[in-house]
Parts: structure tokens; C-alpha cells; sequence
């Protein structure tokens, strides 16, 4: 950046040639951390021409009878000669900032309230760590809530006599997400590579997506399949939902693409594997003929100029469908990995379809948060992987208090790691991993769980930090990036 005479900044650009590699690493180096410090001045307070237009102290709002420090609110303007340019910003201070852009709807927040519209932001956080380390990382307003929050104590039933307390998980869900944040934020794209290679792109299938949800313009394409007039999003359970903000909870940059193809969370065993497979159903006739065949669910997903790396399918259904089987193996042979969840039966039933499909999908099983199988996880197979990761605990879109678990929940979880890793290997100072271009396939990315997998019982639960050093350092990104490299190249070495 350069000042210009009329005291505005400007962007430029320079070309410089060096002689030696070292050089050139260690002035990559420089302008790294220079960019880095110059992030921390903005989120720290006004920068350059701006000014400060707003400004509270607030009590904290904390979790518990905790008194914290009180909290400094500070809405920031710039270009205050340029109404049509002008641009606002809050930056919220408590033990470090949170730096928030609110541009053009800082009237719609002061109607809806600041507690109401912060769920609606992405944010910026400045913190201080052990020996004076200053970092700044993105986040939303749900994940910077539960910092701090002490997990509640559970009742459980021993008899019809009575409860007893059962003590405090060792962690919960906020805090499973919150370990795996930091595997996300060595394996995430550093600024100057965003842009440089293409996002992954995941579809749910499932029952829609809530448009007042926060997460609503992550969407970048829905498709009503139960309502075909419908321009609107929906999601009358919230399932779908759910499932999409679990997948973006681990890989927000994704490119999202939400078929709805349940009205609600019963599946329909002879309507939702037509409409899931690409074939309409109607309901006068068992199998509909060829000239029902209609651009719907999986057909939708893999379509070219859509196209997607992976679909996600967190519903299933206990009896096989031909229909169903020849939508999954033609996204298959396409390169498409696909999550389906093993079912909720318990022992009352074997895994659902399409997740037996075992040569064409990863079917994924459930874990609490001490990553122990769920108890409504069906019988582990024999002949197949069994991978399971968390699928308990998690809050409902629109109550905390409520708590969600299911194999659909750990398959949206799957989904999301899975797009992580792969945008990871996509990512150009990764062209060296062994077998690079088979880490979106089923046998590379099944591999890549395996490694990360440890047992529990008959099931291979997925630990996502396995792909870090046993005891990493957090700041030591270079050196944590190079190991989960050789991670997942050593994974791929094992790869069929």
C-alpha cells in the first residue's frame, strides 16, 4: 500500500526479482508477518482514516454468577466524507478483540438488537497467549459464546425410583470442534494461497435448509425437490440444516449445495430413494418409467458445471432400492465421494441403505464425546470399514439447551473433515503429498481415516488431530503444516 497526495490509500503492485531461494523464502517470510501485524492494527483499534462514531462499556456477558471484566463496544466508521462509501465496523474488547464488519447493516442491527444480529456476522479475534503471543483468527459469534462455557451436569434415570447425577463428559461437543480448530487452522489456506486453486463443493441431501438461519447465504444453490415451484428455502425440522452447519462448522469455505428431499425426519421407504436417486415419484405406480426421470438429489449434485467433490447423506432406509444403488454408483464412478449414515436402530437392525453400499460409500458411525461408540450405533460389520466419529451432543439451530445425536450428525461431521483435507491437498505447496490426485477418491480418503482412526470396540474411531505431531507446538505453523503433509502421504502410501 502507498499514500497517495490526495491522503487516501491505493493498492500497488511490484515485481521483485531475487537471486537465491533463501532469500526469496525469507522475504516471503517478512511480508508474512508484516501482513499478519498490520490484521492485528485493525482488529485492534481505528486504523488510517477512520474514526470512532460509537462508543459503550458494558457489563460481560458471562455463563454462570462470574463477574468477568467489563466489555468496551466500539462502532467505527470510515470515508466520513463519502456517505456512499462509508463503511462501519465494531470492534469488541474483553481480555483481547473481537473486530466485526457491518457495513451497510448497521440500521438493521440497531432495530434487531446487538445480541439478535451478532449471530449474523463473521468476526475477527485478536488474543493474547502464554508469553505475550498475539494471534488473530476468524470465527462466529456461536463459537465465541461457548469459550468458557462449563459443560452442564446430565440427570440419568437408574430406576423409576429416582435419578442420580452423572458426573460432568471430560469435554463436550463445543469442545471436541474447538480441538479440531486447531488441526483447521494449520491445514487452512493461508491468505495469499485463497484464490489460487478450487474450493471443495459438498451437497447435503436432506430435508432442506432454514432461510433464517445465519448460515442461509453459505448456500450457494438449493433445490426444492418435494416442492418443485418453491423458490424459497425450507427445512421444516431443521435436520438438513443441522447437517450443513456441521459440515461448514469444520470447512466454512466450502461451496455448498442443499437439495431437500424430506419434508420431515421419517423417510419414506418407497418415496425417498426415488427422489434421492433422481427419479420422480409417483405415487400410483412402484417404479416409475424412464420419462420420469427428472434433474433431482444425486443426479442434481454431480451434474457438470455443478459437479460436486462430495455429497453428504445423513438419512437412509432399511430396504435395498435399485434406483437408489445406480444414482450412488454412477456418482462414484464420477470421482464423488459419499458419506451416508449407518442408521439409529441399535441391534434392531442392520446398517441402512445406501451406507451398506460398502464399495460405494463411507458409511459412518456415531461417538459421544469421549469418543466411545453411541449406544444407537448398529452392529459393527465384518467385512467393511466401521468408521465412526462424534455424533452426539450437538445444539439445535434454534434452542442450546437442546441437544441433537444421531449417525446423521456424525456423517455431516465426516463430510466436513473430509472436505478439509482434501482442500488441504488441493492447496499448491501440497503437490508433493504421495498420490495427491487420489485423496478425493474412496480408496485415498478411506486410507486418510484409517490413519487418523483408533479403535473402540469394533469400531475405527476417527481422531482428527492424528494427523499433528503428538505434542505440537500451535505456533509453530511451518513445521505443523510439513507434518500433516507427510501425515497423509504416509496415509496414502497404504491406499489400495
Amino acid at each position: 500500500m502507498v499514500k497517495s497526495p490526495s491522503s487516501a490509500l491505493m493498492c500497488t503492485s511490484s515485481l521483485i526479482f531475487v537471486q537465491y531461494v533463501l532469500d526469496a523464502e525469507s522475504f516471503t517470510e517478512y511480508l508474512k508477518n508484516m501482513k499478519q501485524r498490520l490484521l492485528q492494527m485493525f482488529v485492534q483499534g481505528p486504523y488510517y482514516d477512520e474514526n470512532i462514531v460509537y462508543f459503550q462499556v458494558s457489563e460481560a456477558l458471562t455463563f454462570g454468577s462470574y463477574q468477568g471484566p467489563k466489555v468496551n463496544i466500539a462502532i467505527i466508521s470510515s470515508n466520513l466524507k463519502s456517505r456512499d462509501k462509508q463503511k462501519a465496523r465494531m470492534i469488541v474488547t474483553r481480555e483481547g478483540n473481537a473486530d466485526s464488519s457491518v457495513e451497510d447493516k448497521i440500521l438493521e442491527f440497531a432495530q434487531q438488537g446487538l445480541l439478535k444480529s451478532l449471530p449474523k456476522i463473521n468476526l475477527w479475534v485478536c488474543e493474547y497467549h502464554n508469553f505475550g503471543n498475539l494471534t488473530v483468527s476468524r470465527t462466529n459469534w456461536n463459537k465465541l459464546r461457548t469459550r468458557g462455557k462449563k459443560p452442564k451436569e446430565k440427570l440419568q434415570a437408574t430406576d423409576p425410583g429416582g435419578t442420580f447425577v452423572l458426573r460432568q463428559n471430560k469435554r463436550s461437543s463445543d469442545d471436541w470442534l474447538d480441538e479440531v480448530d486447531d488441526l483447521i487452522s494449520v491445514i487452512k489456506a493461508p491468505e495469499a494461497l485463497r484464490g489460487t486453486y478450487e474450493k471443495v463443493k459438498v451437497a447435503v441431501i436432506d430435508t432442506g435448509f432454514h432461510p433464517s438461519d445465519c448460515q442461509a447465504s453459505k448456500v450457494k444453490e438449493y433445490k426444492d425437490f418435494i416442492d418443485e415451484k418453491a423458490k424459497d428455502m425450507c427445512d421444516n425440522t431443521w435436520h438438513g440444516t443441522m447437517s450443513a452447519n456441521l459440515i461448514l462448522s469444520i470447512y466454512e469455505e466450502c461451496e455448498l449445495y442443499v437439495a431437500r428431499v424430506f419434508n420431515k425426519n421419517e423417510t419414506d421407504e418407497m418415496e425417498g430413494p426415488l427422489l434421492m436417486a433422481s427419479v420422480r415419484f409417483i405415487p400410483t405406480v412402484l417404479e416409475p418409467t424412464s420419462s420420469n426421470l427428472q434433474n433431482q438429489a444425486i443426479k442434481w449434485a454431480i451434474e457438470p458445471g455443478r459437479k460436486v467433490d462430495i455429497i453428504s447423506i445423513s438419512a437412509g432406509f432399511r430396504n435395498h432400492s435399485p434406483s437408489l444403488q445406480s444414482a450412488i454408483e454412477k456418482a462414484s464412478d464420477a470421482g464423488v465421494l459419499i458419506f451416508a449414515a449407518a442408521s439409529n436402530w441399535g441391534n434392531r437392525g442392520r446398517e441402512a441403505f445406501p451406507a451398506r453400499h460398502k464399495f460405494k460409500t463411507i458409511c459412518i458411525f456415531s461417538t459421544n464425546t469421549d469418543d466411545q461408540a453411541s449406544h444407537f450405533n448398529p452392529e459393527a460389520r465384518d467385512d467393511a470399514d466401521n468408521f465412526a466419529i462424534l455424533g452426539e451432543d450437538f445444539p439445535h439451530p434454534t434452542n442450546d439447551k437442546k441437544r441433537e445425536d444421531g449417525t446423521s450428525m456424525a456423517t455431516a461431521i465426516a463430510a466436513g473433515l473430509a472436505a478439509r483435507i482434501l482442500d488441504f491437498t488441493r492447496q499448491p505447496d501440497n503437490k508433493e503429498i504421495v498420490r495427491v490426485e487420489d485423496v478425493g477418491k474412496m480408496a485415498g480418503m478411506t486410507a486418510i481415516f484409517s490413519f487418523m482412526a483408533k479403535k473402540a470396540g469394533k469400531f475405527n474411531c476417527v481422531a482428527p488431530l492424528r494427523l499433528l505431531e503428538e505434542r505440537y507446538a500451535r505456533g509453530d505453523y511451518v513445521k505443523n503444516r510439513a507434518y500433516v503433509r507427510d501425515s497423509i502421504s504416509r496415509a496414502m502410501e497404504t491406499a489400495n
